[in-house]
């Protein structure tokens, strides 16, 4: 988008970055096809498909377990955000489904990443808050990370949950700004593990080789493979900041092309009636009956 070359090659000056698109040859055509140009001619910036404007908020409505999540997250939310509400708890449904084993006749998994972008107090951290609630009540805490250090830490968490990990990401910038910067080999390590992950959950994992990883005072024999893993991101980030920290390789590495984006520039509305309420029990036992694949 010309948003992002804008902020990447230029800095952020999007006059100088049309400037210079049109000296490559793209923008208006009047120049060439009279075989002279106007250098005192204004750049015109590429074009693109025009902006579709917010979600029509019935479309966050999918009837079922998500909803019922999503009516959980807004409950118990400071701010309404129905459009973070939704993302998360797609992330736990995929994440359920992981655990299951759910798939498809041609063996596809729900392997799903996305990345929630909006200013800070926008809700981002209220629906990850309310996946690490649902997954201790569930009993399945085990199946869900945050903070990784490096590709190595990605491949050790399938060790405990060999179906299906929940990794939680939060502030993508800093994840992004760790492969610019003194750490990128763990950054880019992480990078790595992630596109090769996506790929194989319908396929075969190997694992790096390494004959023993250290866990405490234990040492533990890593397996070599492990078949169909399932990793689910829910990632989160302020827009302005993930997109200051994006390279070209970000853009074409098929990383970012892999994330399902919602986004909001607004902070939700305050919820007056938000309050802390325990899992409400049907919720509880129709996600039970997922993770049985019933």
């Amino acid at each position: 988008p010309f948003d992002v070359y804008a902020r990447l090659e230029h800095g952020g000056d999007f006059k100088a970055a049309a400037a210079d698109l049109r000296q490559k040859g793209y923008g208006g055509l009047s120049a060439y096809v009279s075989g002279e140009s106007d250098a005192s001619a204004e750049p015109v910036a590429p074009t693109g498909p025009e902006d579709p404007g917010l979600i029509d908020p019935d479309l966050l409505r999918v009837p079922g377990l998500i909803s019922t999540i999503a009516d959980y997250t807004e409950a118990t939310s400071p701010r309404h955000c129905p459009v973070f509400a939704a993302t998360g708890a797609i992330c736990f449904v995929a994440h359920l489904a992981g655990l299951a084993r759910c798939k498809t006749v041609y063996g596809d998994r729900p392997n799903v990443y996305t990345l929630m972008l909006g200013p800070s107090a926008s809700g981002k951290s209220f629906a990850q808050r309310t996946n690490r609630k649902l997954a201790q009540a569930l009993g399945i805490g085990y199946s869900m990370i945050s903070n990784v250090g490096s590709g190595q830490g990605l491949e050790d968490s399938f060790i405990n949950s060999p179906k299906a990990v929940l990794f939680t990401l939060d502030e993508m910038q800093k994840f992004l700004g760790a492969m610019r910067g003194c750490d990128r080999t763990n950054g880019e390590g992480i990078s790595k593990t992630l596109l090769e992950l996506y790929s194989a959950s319908n396929d075969v994992y190997y694992t790096r080789r390494l004959s023993l990883s250290n866990r405490g005072r234990q040492q533990t024999s890593r397996p070599d493979f492990f078949e169909n893993p399932q990793l689910t991101v829910h990632a989160s980030g302020i827009a302005e900041m993930v997109f200051q920290n994006l390279t070209v390789d970000n853009l074409t590495d098929g990383l970012l092309g892999r994330f399902l984006l919602t986004e909001t520039d607004v902070r939700g509305e305050v919820n007056e009636d938000g309050r802390e309420i325990p899992v409400p029990l049907d919720l509880l036992k129709s996600a039970s009956l997922l993770i049985a694949g019933q």
